[in-house]
């Protein structure tokens, strides 16, 4: 027997496996954000940080480089610092045959929209023990696919023996709820609902999972159908009894566990309508129910499990299911497979006597992929808000193995300068607390020491701009008689009468991009003017192919070329463009070039007199600068 050998996903790099919020936008969120407090600055961003600094007068909230870059002192500035341990770390064992992973266990504190790559070991083995349990149909539709089960004992025995050398094998049945509507109530029916048919069940375990394969085969052969009347069956209920029922079947803690799950018919799930006839109201409790003839008992008491339920409990009890079904039901089957994190789906052949080559197929399938996934989306909009949002476990598993268990946590901690607080400080006038290196003012009280009453006229006055009946323009906030604009410095003037977004525009940029808005004017960056700062003071785009400006012919203003002769020189810069000419132009010159050099042609005599200019008569052209 071949021994084992590490996966080819042996060092597997997660790139970015927890982010707990949204990554910001290339602007600095810390300086925008509306925030009151240091808590409220560190848990906008990654990035964000406080300045605690008692004589800083710059914004509070920013990166930690502003900061420092605006005189901050270092130890003054609070940043939540994030946190990663291994908890649990086993060297893989490459001897034993199940997948493992290292480490087993971290715990990670992060930042609000934070990141951590880690590098994750993992080990899938050449072989390892495979449990399989095939879950069939019973309804009389399935009667040939039974006789052909029955044939294929050895068939799947040779199978199993290709894939590993270490397995076991179970088998169990179901049709359906014995209640109205979904099975025919008559005494004679509930006897042998077909002619050499069982009594009507809804799921049974016929055969635990068993190295024995004689034992299985033997087994089999006694099963004979059984009946129901509506067309979709109560497989969920034998699903879920398969996956808790753990000691029933026989699944063995670190082998794969296989459930082929065969019918030709649709599903009824939880609350579809059937149960609500059958007067079962209750929902399924997702415990195990098996008698000691392995039966289902609480048929009449439960409702069917949904489908949320059973992809849950397929996960936690590491069964992964392969969906074998016939073309009359497959397109039920091929959305509800998408929903389990590792599954498989084949089409049965009309009496099944494909199902061994499909169980083949799925197996191989399945041991050649990796996939990381979460089970559901994480909504991580209210980051910090709900207690039971700041902290969760993550379960990473390959293949069918523990894994990984992760302690993740997001760090919504309380600034510790805010719980030391002093509480109607002197420096704040006794109006306030001094918070953090600043004072927060009680009500009615404002300013940077609170010894500003919001309600005295005498402050509110020299705030009010003429005509206005809001102090600081509606735009800010009156203290001891100055205004304190809104906005982060989008506001500003000593009413906060300008609005620094309002400035000219130019191609829809603010100031052309080339420079700030500033008291509603655009003040340029040097090398640009105007009042959109749209003219360039470089004569740099009027330089023409010689290195003059404008070819001699013209002046350059705010970027351009303005030339003497508008309608003869048409080029940007000034050149003559013989190709925008208007056709009639060439024949002028041509008339005056005629009757000036040899007397002939159309202006020949006193029209001569009429040309602008004068033709020069040489023996060879040579290229200047001058004017032409």
């Amino acid at each position: 027997m071949a021994g084992p050998r590490p996966s080819p996903w042996a060092r597997l790099l997660l790139a970015a496996l927890i982010s707990v919020s949204l990554s910001g936008t290339l602007a600095n969120r810390c300086k925008k954000a509306p925030v009151k407090s240091c808590t409220e600055c560190v848990r906008v961003d990654k990035d964000c940080a406080y300045c605690t600094d008692e004589m800083f007068r710059d914004r509070r909230c920013n990166t930690q480089a502003e900061l420092l870059a605006a005189g901050c002192q270092r130890e003054s500035i609070v940043v939540m610092e994030s946190s990663f341990q291994i908890t649990e770390e086993t060297q893989i064992d490459t001897t034993l045959r199940r997948s493992q992973m290292s480490p087993q266990g971290l715990r990670v504190r992060l930042r609000p929209g934070e990141e951590r790559h880690f590098e994750l070991e993992v080990f899938e083995p050449l072989e390892s023990p495979v449990d399989l349990y095939i879950l069939m149909d019973f309804s009389n539709s399935m009667s040939d696919d039974l006789d052909n089960l029955k044939k294929m004992g050895q068939n799947l025995a040779r199978v199993l023996s290709q894939l590993t050398s270490d397995y076991t094998i179970g088998f169990g049945k179901f049709v359906d709820k014995v209640s109205v509507p979904q099975t025919d109530m008559r005494p004679e029916k509930l006897k042998e609902p077909w002619p050499n048919s069982d009594p009507p069940f809804s799921f049974k375990n016929v055969i635990s999972l068993t190295e024995d394969v004689d034992e299985f085969r033997n087994k089999l052969q006694g099963e004979r159908i059984s009946g129901n009347l509506d067309a979709p069956e109560g497989g969920f209920d034998a699903i879920l009894q398969t996956a808790v029922c753990t000691r029933d079947i026989g699944w063995r803690p670190d082998s794969t566990h296989l459930l082929v799950f065969s019918t030709e018919s649709a599903f009824h799930y939880e609350a579809d309508g059937a149960n609500v006839l059958a007067g079962i109201m209750s929902r399924n409790d997702e415990r195990c129910h098996l008698d000691t003839t392995g039966t289902y008992t609480q048929y009449r008491t439960q409702d069917y499990p949904s489908v949320p339920t059973l992809v849950r409990l397929l996960a936690k009890h590491n069964i992964i299911p392969i969906f074998a079904v016939t073309n009359y039901s497959y397109s039920y089957y091929e959305k509800l497979h998408t929903y389990f994190p590792v599954s498989s789906l084949g089409v049965l052949q009309e009496d099944s006597s494909n199902i061994v080559e499909l169980l083949e197929e799925a197996f191989n399938r399945i041991r050649s992929n990796l996939d990381i996934r979460a089970l559901e989306h994480v909504d991580g909009t209210h980051v910090c808000q709900l207690p039971e949002d700041q902290k969760g476990n993550i379960h990473l598993k390959p293949s069918f193995s523990d894994g990984l268990k992760m302690d993740a946590g997001i760090i919504c901690d309380v600034c510790t300068c805010e719980l030391q607080k002093e509480v109607r400080s002197a420096r704040c006038s006794f109006n306030g607390d001094f918070v953090c290196g600043q004072c927060v003012c009680s009500e009615g009280w404002s300013g940077q020491t609170c010894n500003c009453s919001t309600g005295s006229l005498s402050d509110i006055q020299p705030c009010l701009r003429e005509g206005e009946d809001k102090p600081c323009s509606g735009r800010g906030e009156c203290q001891c008689g100055h205004c304190v604009c809104y906005g982060e410095g989008r506001y500003e003037g000593q009413f906060c009468e300008y609005d620094n977004f309002q400035c000219p525009r130019t191609s829809g940029f603010l100031c052309n991009d080339r420079g700030r808005c500033s008291m509603g004017q655009c003040v340029c960056e040097p090398g640009w003017t105007g009042p959109s700062c749209d003219c360039p003071l470089s004569n740099a785009t009027c330089i023409d192919s010689n290195g003059g400006i404008c070819n001699g012919r013209g002046h350059c203003e705010c970027g351009r070329c303005h030339c003497h002769q508008q309608s003869l020189y048409t080029d940007t810069i000034c050149e003559i463009n013989y190709s925008a000419i208007h056709p009639g132009l060439c024949e002028d010159l041509r008339s005056c070039v005629q009757c000036q050099a040899w007397g002939t042609g159309e202006k020949k005599g006193r029209t001569c007199e009429e040309c602008n200019f004068k033709v020069k008569m040489v023996d060879e052209l040579k290229r200047g600068r001058g004017r032409g």
